[in-house]
């Protein structure tokens, strides 16, 4: 199976804390990686569906619909 460049590769961000959401989008795009976000589980539920990342990071504690309940 061919490697894949992170420029072809799609991440959900799930964390209610935006500064926290910021900085780790920020470290992800310099990676090239391209970055969906969601601030809470029921967000992240409906974004998933719709855009099908191909990675989800999931805050498990946020508010809501938590990560647990999400997942």
């Amino acid at each position: 199976m061919p490697e894949r460049d992170s420029r072809d590769l799609t991440v959900l961000l799930v964390e209610d804390f935006e500064d926290t959401r910021h900085f780790m989008r920020l470290e992800l795009e310099e990676q090239g990686f391209i970055v969906f976000e969601a601030e809470n589980g029921q967000v992240a539920v409906d974004t998933a569906a719709r855009e099908k990342p191909d990675v989800i990071l999931m805050d498990l504690t946020s508010p809501l619909m938590d990560g647990f309940t999400a997942t």
